[in-house]
């Protein structure tokens, strides 16, 4: 049996075996395209986070008081307290969270704090994907200042 088209004869079989190749490459495409976009949530939320520790940290100079951000992941969120403005953690990313032990709090919840001077408690918000990818929120804790630093699997 063959196909006509402009002209040409295309059988069953070759028409066949192409469908076959070009959905072999659409599977294995696929994890690609997933990892990519895995690792572009990742870098969004690490932006995102960053943005808000500055933001905290410019808040407690403006205003010339201690502003926390604490971290509850558990509920995957975390808290300004200045704003009491709430945050979601997206919940397909590995968090981990480094930094001085607070009384009172337990061990999947911690703060960060910034202090009307600039400076901060320090401390680094790690955020993993799959694929070995991660992102480290590093506040600095004599300066107070907020990276961002890629990191691989094999460097944690």
């Amino acid at each position: 049996m063959t196909l006509a088209l402009h002209g040409k004869g295309v059988t069953l079989l070759e028409l066949m075996v192409t469908l076959a190749i070009v959905g072999a490459v659409m599977v294995l495409s696929v994890p690609l395209v997933t990892g990519g976009t895995d690792t572009a949530r990742l870098r969004a939320t690490a932006r995102e986070l960053g943005t808000v520790l500055r933001h905290a940290r410019a808040q407690a100079i403006a205003h010339q008081r201690e502003t926390r951000v604490r971290f509850d992941l558990d509920r995957r969120l975390y808290t300004v307290s200045e704003t009491g403005r709430t945050y979601p953690l997206h919940e397909a990313l590995d968090i981990r969270l480094l930094s001085a032990d607070f009384p009172g709090l337990g061990r999947r919840v911690g703060e960060l704090r910034f202090w009307p001077d600039g400076s901060a408690s320090g401390g680094e918000v790690v955020l993993a994907a799959g694929g070995g990818h991660a992102y480290a929120v590093v506040v600095q804790w004599l300066t107070g200042r907020v990276s961002i630093q890629e990191r691989h699997e094999r460097d944690e």
